[in-house]
């Protein structure tokens, strides 16, 4: 459906009848469109901005890509994407405009400061205008012609968002063209590039919470916990509730991707050790004390990842995106005016108590089992995030405590964990363990089965994904490693000296 207000002018132009009705009210006016390219092709769409010399930005959805389009009184300056291989710096760097660390570099200014990508690289002299405006309109096209491969998005132009010609490239792609190339690029294409996120997952992930499947989580979640027995107005109010946490989890899943903030002893740390000059093992030391920057490196350094190997620990990252960039983007997230985390609020101390714990216990036993320790110290700290958003919306709408809450966290953990790691950009291997539905057998994945043995060493306070396993084997192998005495002092005594430098109780 389309939204539209205003009032009613007749546009001077021709298009499909149906198309022409929808936005006939809006010509000359500066207003908030929406619908779906199903209905309204984006041809149309783009071709009646031109005509009536529209300015703002377009934002077509399609699960989890976003791809944004500026125009500038009808001409389009600008092309965004958050698929990974459309977005600007990947496309620099794959024509050799900019190397991988250029790339970085600028990347994490502007993902972090705010400013236009093209305007640092203009600043920084990485690129000439005249060719930074050919790549830009290079992308435009490719960007434009790929959205022909997705059935089911939505639009939404917004003439309230200032948009700047900065590369003054001012693409203008009539729509009867843009047809003949789209259809042409829909025939000869697959769905999605290798490798790319399946929007499909995402719009799958959305629909466990549309009002049908919610409702059915209620009456089974009531059900599991034995409130079936509530009188009638107990049951409206829990519902009620219910209701209110669904709407605000699906609030915080569709907002636009930011970073989470760090820690406000993480900032402090940072800032004096880039002042001091530290080395970058000091600096990777300071990020494996904070899980929101482990997940914001991770993130930031395989948004450009192109190589065979995951990007799965800091140490890694830095090693990806180089020395440069690796201190840039520590840099401004940590400057004074960036957003933080207050290490005193409750859930976000208990969040930190069970990563470092978990973490902690995590690289002593695969330590003692000869698999990789940093890779495991990373799954460890990142796993109790896995509810994070979910506890947050359930603190937002005061739900109270209680048997039902507790039946919710179940149920929504593994969703939420999932879209966490998709949103994210994480590695196969993490996103296994974050999205896992705490259910560990002999097929898991190895990072799942260690996590699961680590975290029976730790008290995780019901945070993350709470592993459980029923496998004969795999419940022996744990156990045996629970009881080992020396290895639960190692990791007590690992874990009491991190809790005193962050002042943990």
């Amino acid at each position: 459906m389309l939204s539209r207000t205003g009032p009613a002018r007749t546009p001077d132009f021709h298009f499909g009848t149906q198309f022409r009705r929808a936005v006939s009210d809006l010509t000359g006016v500066q207003k908030f469109l929406r619908g779906d390219l199903d209905t309204f092709s984006l041809p149309d769409l783009l071709q009646w901005l031109e005509v009536s010399r529209q300015s703002g930005r377009v934002t077509l959805s399609h699960g989890a890509i976003r791809r944004s389009i500026d125009l500038k009184e009808g001409k389009i300056v600008f092309v965004s994407s958050t698929r990974p291989e459309e977005r600007l710096a990947a496309h620099l760097v794959r024509h050799r405009i900019l190397n991988s660390a250029e790339a970085y570099t600028s990347l994490a200014e502007n993902l972090l400061s705010g400013r236009n990508l093209t305007r640092i690289i203009l600043d920084r002299g990485l690129a000439t205008r005249k060719r930074l405006a050919w790549a830009v309109e290079g992308l435009a096209v490719e960007i434009l012609l790929a959205s022909f491969r997705d059935k089911g998005a939505t639009f939404e132009f917004d003439p309230s968002i200032s948009t700047e010609d900065i590369l003054q490239i001012q693409l203008s792609l009539r729509g009867q063209v843009l047809a003949l190339h789209g259809a042409k690029t829909a025939d000869e294409l697959p769905g999605s590039p290798p490798g790319s996120a399946d929007p499909r997952a995402e719009s799958s992930a959305q629909d466990q919470l549309g009002p049908e499947a919610a409702a059915d989580t209620f009456w089974a979640i009531l059900e599991l916990t034995s409130g079936s027995e509530s009188t009638p107005g107990a049951l409206r109010e829990i519902f009620a509730e219910f209701q209110g946490f669904v709407a605000e989890f699906r609030r915080r899943l569709a907002g636009p991707f930011r970073f989470a903030p760090i820690y406000a002893d993480t900032s402090v740390l940072l800032r004096r050790a880039l002042r001091q000059g530290s080395s970058d093992e000091q600096l990777i030391q300071i990020s494996a004390l904070d899980p929101f920057l482990t997940l914001n490196i991770l993130s930031f350094a395989n948004t450009l990842s192109t190589g065979p190997e995951p990007i799965a620990t800091p140490r890694s990252a830095a090693s990806a995106v180089g020395p440069e960039a690796f201190r840039t983007f520590l840099d401004f997230s940590s400057r004074r005016e960036a957003p933080q985390t207050s290490p005193a609020l409750p859930l976000e101390r208990v969040i930190r108590a069970s990563s470092i714990s978990t973490a902690v216990a995590s690289a002593r036993v695969a330590r003692r089992l000869g698999q990789d320790e940093e890779t495991a110290y990373t799954g460890g700290l990142l796993a109790p995030l896995a509810a994070y958003e979910l506890l947050q919306a359930l603190l937002a709408v005061g739900f109270e405590p209680g048997a039902f809450r507790a039946g919710v966290l179940r149920e929504y953990r593994s969703l939420c964990g999932s879209l966490l790691a998709r949103r994210w950009g994480l590695p196969e291997e993490l996103a296994a363990l974050l999205g896992s539905n705490g259910t560990v057998t002999g097929q898991s994945p190895g990072l799942v089965k260690l996590v699961y043995s680590a975290s029976l060493m730790v008290a995780l306070e019901g945070i993350g994904c709470e592993l459980e396993s029923e496998d004969p084997e795999l419940v022996e192998s744990a156990a045996s490693l629970a009881s080992d005495t020396g290895l639960l002092s190692e990791i007590r005594h690992d874990t009491d000296q991190l809790f005193e430098i962050l002042g943990l109780p």
